[in-house]
């Protein structure tokens, strides 16, 4: 389940980079594909929604990425 925030955040960066390739004359083309990714990050959102516990004081939702330095160099 921790792929919610990731998904919240990448559907829209990667939807506007494919926005980018498609050509300017093609207003239908460039209209629905923008409609489709605001849809899927919405039904992502309301999903999420359903999944938050009102009864918990703890963080939800958290993505943790350790990422050790030293192991690159």
């Amino acid at each position: 389940m921790n792929i919610i925030i990731s998904s919240l955040l990448g559907l829209p960066f990667f939807g506007s980079l494919i926005l980018l390739m498609i050509p300017k004359h093609k207003h239908d083309t460039l209209r629905f594909f923008s409609l489709f990714v605001a849809l899927i990050t919405f039904l992502v959102s309301v999903f999420m929604w359903f999944l938050f516990d009102k009864s918990s004081n703890s963080f939800q939702f958290c993505e943790v990425f350790y990422f050790n330095f030293f192991e690159v160099l």
